[in-house]
């Protein structure tokens, strides 16, 4: 009976097959033919998009528990959210695109091999660490207004947090992507370089974020809301300096 209600209760939560299905993705993540995964890769592009939808709920709960606490709460003052969501679901794309396309400019060389799954399995992760990603971003982001640099942590807290995130991103990518891919190439697409393979596919994302440019970035930043949240940062130091906040955003908009 207990279990009976605990079932409902959990059946009951909006988009519950979605955190089922990632967490049998987490687990097992193994590569079969995109139909017959424990979480099917032909799913991965609708997870993606559940998982920004839920990734930007999460984050607007968020962001009213940290009101007050960092410089950057509120932060569709600076930041355009759908830009923000809509970036990581291009850059997740090209990412899975150009990964794949490395992985078989090698297999289709040696051994006449390609395959669309690799490009399903890392949007397939993607979708699972939309969260931790766009966390990374905020703590970035807090770390520029703060001290300028994004590489500088503001706390002890700050730095703890980054780490911990860092290093869960690090484990989930190999747990998710190089373990598994590399075991398909080797075991079930029995290709005979795997490794060059999926050294190649890292290399073309390295270069893809290097070369390849959407331009969303520059359409994701509000200005105005920069500028304003830096003179309330520094406000008392321009006061001093006698620099008026009309003075200082007539120059920082310029």
């Amino acid at each position: 009976m207990n279990k009976d209600i605990i079932k409902n209760a959990i059946n009951s939560v909006p988009g519950n097959e979605f955190y089922k299905e990632m967490l049998t993705f987490l687990l097992r993540p193994a590569i079969y033919d995109g139909m017959h995964e424990y979480a099917p890769l032909k799913n991965s592009l609708g997870n993606l998009v559940k998982s920004i939808i839920a990734a930007g709920v999460i984050v607007t709960f968020i962001k009213y528990l940290m009101r007050g606490y960092s410089i950057v709460a509120d932060i569709e003052l600076i930041i355009n959210p759908f830009v923000l969501y809509l970036s990581l679901f291009v850059r997740a794309i090209i990412t899975a695109v150009f990964f794949g396309l490395g992985i078989c400019f090698i297999t289709w060389l040696t051994d006449r091999k390609r395959t669309f799954l690799y490009t399903l399995q890392v949007i397939q992760a993607w979708s699972l660490m939309n969260l931790m990603i766009i966390a990374l971003f905020w703590i970035a982001l807090h770390r520029i207004f703060v001290t300028g640099t994004s590489l500088i942590a503001t706390s002890n807290n700050d730095l703890i947090a980054g780490l911990i995130l860092s290093t869960m991103v690090f484990i989930l990518i190999f747990k998710t992507v190089l373990s598994p891919v590399y075991f398909h190439l080797k075991r079930v697409l029995h290709v005979r370089y795997p490794l060059m393979a999926l050294i190649s596919g890292l290399l073309f994302v390295a270069l893809s974020n290097l070369y390849f440019f959407t331009g969303l970035s520059s359409m994701m930043i509000n200005v105005n809301g920069v500028c304003n949240l830096t003179y309330q940062q520094h406000e008392k130091d321009l006061r001093a300096k006698g620099i008026s906040k009309e003075n200082y955003l007539a120059h920082c908009l310029r």
